[in-house]
């Protein structure tokens, strides 16, 4: 019956959840580097984006955990992302811009010859 007691504790828990989670729906999917955005009740939702699973393994070496979901059935290119406090979340936001654009540099960056091309100018 300890449960019980704590009801209001779980509704406030449960709202904070979903506004976050609200949140941090609305800013993936402003960014360009994300082609949807999948809604979901829970306290975890699915991005789909390229380069997902780099985009995975950058973020656990940056200590941000996220989970590559591409092999999964119709979750090709897909992260799943936890809601978490709004202070993490505003974490996963910002690391997750700064792993777009390393991901970015190392997909769209110059090609061997423009670099060469550059050194030569010089």
């Amino acid at each position: 019956m300890d449960a019980l007691d704590h009801v209001d504790e779980m509704r406030r828990i449960a709202k904070q959840v979903q506004q976050e989670r609200e949140k941090l729906m609305e800013e993936l999917r402003k960014s360009p580097e994300v082609k949807s955005v999948r809604f979901s009740d829970a306290n975890f939702f699915l991005v789909e984006m390229d380069h997902a699973y780099e985009v995975y393994k950058t973020m656990a070496e940056n200590g941000v955990v996220v989970r590559y979901r591409g092999k999964e059935l119709h979750c090709k290119d897909c992260l799943r992302i936890t809601v978490g406090t709004p202070e993490e979340n505003k974490v996963l936001l910002k690391k997750l811009q700064e792993t777009f654009k390393l991901v970015a540099a190392q997909h769209d960056g110059p090609t061997e010859s423009e670099s060469k091309r550059r050194k030569t100018d010089e």
